[in-house]
């Protein structure tokens, strides 16, 4: 609905986080939650998809797309949350990488 409607949304959006709203893309880097969103529109923090969290564990390549999500992220001041964190090894590999916490079973975070 969002996507449909952004010369509607971004206005309240923005106003939004101007009231101190911080504003989450859930499930960044599937469907909708694209990088071109986090240029698009005013968020603070994105969700990464628990998708990309998996395959951290299965190949190199998995943990380096997941390093290059939370670098950019980072790079442009927002908050980044991992989701589907299934172990202690992820939550510590995630928060050596940058990653500012996770759902699962590293939701204390930091």
């Amino acid at each position: 609905m969002l996507i449909d409607n952004l010369s509607i949304a971004l206005p309240n959006l923005r106003h939004l986080r101007d009231s101190g709203l911080r504003i989450s893309i859930d499930d960044f880097g599937t469907g909708y939650s694209s990088f071109a969103r986090m240029v698009d529109l005013p968020i603070g923090e994105i969700k990464i998809d628990r998708s990309f969290i998996a395959r951290m564990a299965q190949s190199s390549e998995g943990e380096e797309v997941v390093r290059a999500m939370i670098a950019m992220g980072r790079a442009m001041g927002k908050r980044i949350v991992a989701e589907g964190v299934e172990s202690e090894l992820q939550c510590r590999k995630l928060l050596e990488l940058g990653c500012d916490g996770g759902r699962g079973i590293c939701s204390r975070g930091r």
